[in-house]
C-alpha cells in the first residue's frame, strides 16, 4: 500500500508575534486583485504552511502542486457584501479564467495565459477565508475518454489539449501486462524501460525517471544530486550549466540543469536538459535528450521556468492502457494525514486531527469485482469511522472501467490507466462524473 503522510505542524506562536504577522491588505500579489476593505493578510508561518498543505492535498488530484501561498481573512459576507460572485468578477477583471468546479466546492483553479493558481474560498459567520496558491506545474484536468475495442485509437486529454493514444500490446517479456507502449496522436510515443519510461518524438527523447525518496543529502544538493549521481553516470558529460536568470537565492532558482554530453548508447553528441520537481518528500527527475541546444529549446521553450516549465509536464505521458487480464487480483490504496493543533496566542496544545482512508479492490477472472472502503476522521480520541462495500460485474476497456453497484446502487465510470513505477505499476482510477474521487492502487503481493 502506498501511503502519503502530510506534515505534522508543531509550531508555537505568541500574541505579540502574531499581531506583527497579521496585517491589513488591499491586494493579492499572486492574482493582482483588489480585496475588500478591512481585509487582513496572515503571514504567520504556521498559517501559510497549513494553507499550502490544504491546497496541495487538493491539487495532487490534478497532478499538480502548490508553491507560493497567500492567506487572507476577509470581513464576513454579511458585513461586507463580498461574495463568491464578487471574487469571480474581480479575478476576471484581472484577466484570470475561473475554471469550473463541482457545485459547493470551496476549491477552484485559475488560469491566466500559461499561469495556474488554486483558490480556496470559504464564508464563515464572522469572516471569510481566502487562500491563493501558485501552481508549480500545469494541472491535468478531467480527461474525456472514448473507449473502443482493443488496439483501436483512444481519445483522451493530456496536458489540457486533445490527444489520442493507440495502445500497443506487449511483444516482449517486459512484465506480464498487456500494454507496454502508448502512441499519442501528437507524435509522442511512450515505452517502458527498466528504470524509466522513455517518450520519443523525432530526434527528441524524454526520460521519465522513477521517483526517489528525499533524504538529507538529496535536499542539501537539490537539483545537482540526481545530475551528479545518476545522469553523469549514464552520459559522458562535456559541460554543465544553469539557466537561473540571474537569481542568487536558491529558492528562486529553477531546478534545471543543462549541458553537452555524449550518449553512450549511440556514441553521438547530444544536449541534455534536466528538471527535477519535488513534493511530499519525493523527487521526480525528468531528462530531455536532444541533438543540440537549439532543438531542445525549440521543443521546450520554458525549460528553465521556475513554476511553469514544460519539461516536468512530460511526466503525464507515463500512462499505459489496461486490459481485463491485467486486473485479476487485489489492489490496495489509501491515504493518511495528521496535524497537531496549537493555540496561536497561548501556545496551548489542543489535540491532533487526523484522517485515514483505506481502499481495496478485488477483480476476479470472471469479470466480477468487489471493493471495500474504510476510514476514520476527526480529533484523535473521538474519531468517526466508516466502512463501505460494493460489488458487481466490471466492464473493462483500454482506458476505462465501468463499475456497477456503487454508492446508492449507481454505476460509476472511471478513467483508468497504469503508471509505471519502480518495481511495478500503479492503477489510477478517476470518477468521470465526480472528478475529485480518485484512487491510486498497487497490486497486493
Amino acid at each position: 500500500m502506498r501511503i502519503c503522510f502530510a506534515l505534522i505542524l508543531t509550531c508555537f506562536f505568541f500574541l505579540s508575534f502574531a499581531q506583527k504577522k497579521v496585517k491589513p491588505a488591499g491586494r493579492s500579489a499572486i492574482t493582482g486583485i483588489r480585496l475588500p476593505a478591512e481585509t487582513k493578510q496572515d503571514k504567520r508561518g504556521i498559517s501559510i504552511t497549513a494553507a499550502r498543505l490544504l491546497l496541495n492535498d487538493e491539487s495532487k488530484k490534478y497532478q499538480s502542486s502548490i508553491d507560493e501561498t497567500e492567506v487572507f481573512i476577509l470581513p464576513s459576507q454579511k458585513a461586507s457584501g463580498y461574495s463568491s460572485d464578487s471574487l469571480v468578477n474581480a479575478l476576471e477583471e484581472e484577466g484570470w479564467e475561473v475554471l469550473p468546479f463541482e457545485k459547493d466546492n470551496p476549491y477552484g483553479w485559475l488560469k491566466k495565459g500559461d499561469e495556474y493558481a488554486m483558490i480556496f474560498f470559504s464564508t464563515e459567520a464572522k469572516s471569510t477565508n481566502l487562500y491563493f496558491g501558485k501552481a508549480k506545474n500545469r494541472p491535468v484536468f478531467n480527461p474525456t475518454v472514448t473507449a473502443k475495442d482493443n488496439n483501436t485509437v483512444q481519445s483522451q486529454t493530456i496536458n489540457n489539449t486533445p490527444a489520442q493514444a493507440t495502445t500497443v500490446p506487449a511483444t516482449s517479456t517486459s512484465g506480464t501486462f498487456t500494454f507496454n507502449r502508448t502512441n499519442w496522436d501528437d507524435g509522442w510515443v511512450s515505452t517502458i524501460e527498466n528504470d524509466k519510461v522513455v517518450v520519443t518524438k523525432g530526434v527528441i527523447k524524454v526520460y521519465i525517471y522513477f521517483p526517489i525518496q528525499h533524504n538529507d543529502e538529496t535536499r542539501r544538493q537539490g537539483r545537482d544530486y540526481y545530475w551528479d549521481n545518476y545522469i553523469a553516470k549514464q552520459f559522458r558529460i562535456l559541460s554543465k550549466q544553469y539557466q537561473d536568470k540571474g537569481e542568487v537565492m536558491s529558492a528562486f532558482q529553477p531546478p534545471y540543469i543543462e549541458g553537452k554530453a555524449i550518449d553512450p548508447a549511440t556514441g553521438k553528441n547530444c544536449f541534455l536538459g534536466f528538471y527535477v520537481t519535488t513534493g511530499s518528500g519525493i523527487m521526480y527527475p525528468t531528462l530531455v535528450v536532444a541533438p543540440d541546444a537549439a532543438t531542445l529549446w525549440a521543443t521546450f521553450p520554458k525549460a528553465n521556468d521556475l513554476n511553469n516549465s514544460d519539461i516536468p509536464v512530460m511526466r503525464n505521458y507515463n500512462k499505459f492502457a489496461i486490459a481485463q487480464s491485467d486486473l485479476t487480483g487485489t489492489w490496495n490504496g489509501g491515504d493518511f494525514g495528521a496535524m497537531n493543533y496549537y493555540n496561536a496566542y497561548s501556545g496551548n496544545y489542543q489535540g491532533m486531527g487526523a484522517v485515514a482512508m483505506s481502499d481495496e479492490f478485488t477483480f476476479n477472472a470472471d469479470g466480477t469485482y468487489s471493493s471495500k472502503h474504510s476510514g476514520a476522521s476527526g480529533m484523535v480520541g473521538s474519531m468517526q469511522t466508516y466502512t463501505q462495500n460494493y460489488k458487481g460485474k466490471a466492464t473493462v476497456s483500454n482506458w476505462e472501467i465501468i463499475l456497477p453497484g456503487r454508492h446508492g446502487g449507481k454505476t460509476s465510470t472511471y478513467y483508468a490507466y497504469f503508471e509505471i513505477v519502480n518495481g511495478g505499476r500503479v492503477l489510477h482510477l478517476q470518477d468521470k462524473q465526480f472528478t475529485g474521487t480518485t484512487y491510486a492502487l498497487v497490486r497486493k503481493q
